[in-house]
């Protein structure tokens, strides 16, 4: 959506979650149409249809951490119901800005803890940015990133756009 020429972003993997509750509805209705189903996680099954690999997801975060982690997949969950836009012409839903700029942030972050960050997390935050930076609360942002200790000069990366 964010990308000048949405051909040239990387793909990575497709991050699916279905509201109310539907995480085992989407892997039984993917099963019934000759997709196979890795239920091995519990935070998301893994979805293997015609050569993709799409993550359907149970939970945002990982809760397992513990409590903070909990109320954060609370707070994502409810920010994602908020606002949904639908891609023209399509039933899928995407998430409102605020939703986004919450989850992208908390997502590379755990990427760049994990594994590192790869230039495709740092594309995907500026051209959301240069697209949504005037469209949601910032200071609701900056509340949610520091109480999760998740921002990293996040202000800095702003002020280029």
């Amino acid at each position: 959506k964010y990308y000048p020429v949405p051909e040239h972003r990387e793909c990575g993997d497709f991050d699916c979650y279905l509201l109310d509750g539907r995480y085992e509805d989407g892997n039984v209705l993917a099963e019934q149409n000759g997709a196979k189903v890795n239920r091995e996680w519990y935070k998301h099954s893994q979805i293997y249809f015609r050569g993709m690999m799409a993550e359907n997801h149970n939970f945002l975060v990982t809760t397992r951490e513990g409590k903070s982690a909990k109320e954060l997949n609370t707070i994502l969950v409810d920010k994602l119901g908020d606002d949904l836009q639908p891609i023209k012409n399509t039933k899928i839903l995407l998430p409102s800005p605020i939703f986004t700029a919450l989850f992208v942030t908390y997502h590379s972050f755990s990427h760049f803890i994990s594994e590192g960050i790869a230039i495709r997390h740092l594309c995907d935050w500026a051209c959301f940015m240069k697209a949504e930076q005037n469209n949601f609360d910032w200071n609701y942002f900056y509340g949610f990133t520091c109480f999760y200790r998740t921002i990293y000069k996040v202000s800095s990366l702003r002020t280029f756009f």
